[in-house]
């Protein structure tokens, strides 16, 4: 294959700076580079190109190279490139620009993309209003089923033609039709004998994830928004959809990792030690309180030392006991599988998990200890046993706790858990040799 024609080959030369056949080059992907290359090489490539090409770049693009993007160009220019995309998506950019910037981008776009975008942006934007588009496809009852297709096939502005919309005179949401069933049904059939009456739908305030667990479980492509009086307002696609699946998951893993930020790898150093600098403090003071502990039991240890030799391994298996029972119910707090009525029962299970790991590694630990020093071999192996008892029980209350009490159960699960933990396991372990020797 020639050079030319290989798309990864294209990739890597524009990575050194060689803009030459970008048109073979998918918008994604030059998308995905911009932060490889220097301002002026991000200008000379985007002004090489069509004004639909470089708005559908700048909507791919990660947030803070779209706002370096904007903060370079004209104002005309960003209102050209803004004004190309869906509503949806150049609200997205606008609700990321100061008040007056984004008003100046809007008063040099076209009246009807501008008007559009200025309502969505009335939105929250953490919420389906905020995600909605309002390009798709509606009609009333009479229409028949050849009269739909020609709708649908008309539609040229329209982001989602698998479904379509019924609303009455009042732009109440009546029913929906998939193109599928149009294509099936009767030409002559009306859509008021075809629809499916009993829509599954979102309000305009419900948040984000909540929209996205509806997806998910009902395996949409898109779904309605309405307003408090069943008036439709616009679609929730399947691409904000998974948008909002990745946004979310990966916000779970940074915040169990004890940083938030949606693209760490693209801030700079300082940022990235402010954000994670807490989470790490909270540790620290964690374990200089385990260090009081080990102070209150210095006689203990004093008096047979092989004790403290196994200290970082009952606080490591309780450690990851702990970890794994957070970032499980986090999990399923985060897709929706645990719900509020599961909470007793997924306690429970998680604790009763706990209770057979205990089990096993009580034995475990107990006999290789034996073959060090048989003395204390059933002391360590009880110690690390209550350990990972008391590290799944907080481990999964935690996020569970959290969760009911409105706050955020991975920011809390990661850091704390971690850190209770290491306090927990040790006092347990010392106290539990205390009463054996």
């Amino acid at each position: 294959m020639n050079d030319v024609d290989n798309v990864e080959v294209l990739i890597e030369r524009l990575r050194v700076g060689d803009f030459e056949n970008l048109e073979k080059i998918p918008d994604v992907e030059i998308a995905y580079l911009l932060p490889d290359l220097s301002d002026a090489q991000q200008d000379r490539l985007l002004i090489s190109l069509d004004k639909e090409r470089r708005a559908e770049i700048l909507s791919e693009a990660d947030d803070s190279v779209q706002k370096s993007i904007i903060d370079r160009f004209e104002t005309a220019q960003v209102a050209e490139m803004i004004g190309e995309l869906a509503p949806d998506d150049g609200a997205d950019i606008l609700e990321a620009l100061p008040d007056k910037e984004s008003r100046e981008v809007l008063n040099q776009m076209d009246s009807a993309s501008s008007k559009e975008m200025e309502e969505l942006l009335h939105h929250d934007p953490e919420s389906a209003g905020g995600l909605m588009t309002p390009d798709c496809i509606l009609l009333n009852a009479e229409y028949t089923a050849e009269e739909a297709i020609h709708a649908a096939r008309d539609a040229l502005d329209a982001e989602m033609v698998a479904y379509v919309y019924i609303v009455d005179s009042q732009g109440r949401l009546e029913g929906v039709v998939s193109l599928r069933h149009l294509l099936m049904a009767n030409p002559s059939a009306l859509l008021s004998d075809i629809i499916v009456r009993d829509v599954v739908s979102v309000h305009l305030d419900d948040h984000k994830s909540s929209v996205a667990e509806l997806a998910m479980k009902y395996h949409y492509v898109a779904l309605p928004v309405v307003d408090e009086e069943n008036r439709f307002k616009g679609i929730v696609t399947v691409d904000d959809i998974m948008d909002v699946m990745e946004e979310e998951a990966s916000e779970d893993i940074f915040r169990l990792a004890g940083t938030e930020s949606g693209s760490p790898t693209l801030e700079s150093v300082m940022s990235r030690v402010k954000k994670r600098l807490p989470y790490l403090l909270v540790t620290l003071v964690g374990g200089g309180m385990a260090a009081l502990i080990l102070r209150q039991f210095k006689n203990e240890i004093e008096a047979l030392v092989m004790l403290s030799y196994f200290i970082p391994v009952v606080i490591g298996m309780a450690g990851n006991v702990g970890v794994q029972c957070s970032t499980v119910v986090v999990r399923g707090l985060a897709t929706g599988e645990i719900i509020p009525s599961r909470f007793s029962k997924v306690f429970v299970h998680e604790v009763k998990v706990g209770l057979s790991l205990s089990f096993v590694f009580c034995l475990l630990s107990s006999l290789i200890v034996y073959f060090i020093e048989p003395s204390i071999a059933i002391t360590v192996g009880i110690g690390m046993a209550s350990g990972i008892i008391m590290a799944s029980t907080v481990g999964t209350a935690v996020p569970l706790f959290c969760e009911k009490m409105d706050f955020d159960p991975a920011l809390a699960a990661g850091p704390f858990v971690t850190t209770t933990n290491d306090m927990l396991g040790v006092l347990v372990y010392l106290q539990v040799a205390k009463w054996l020797i």
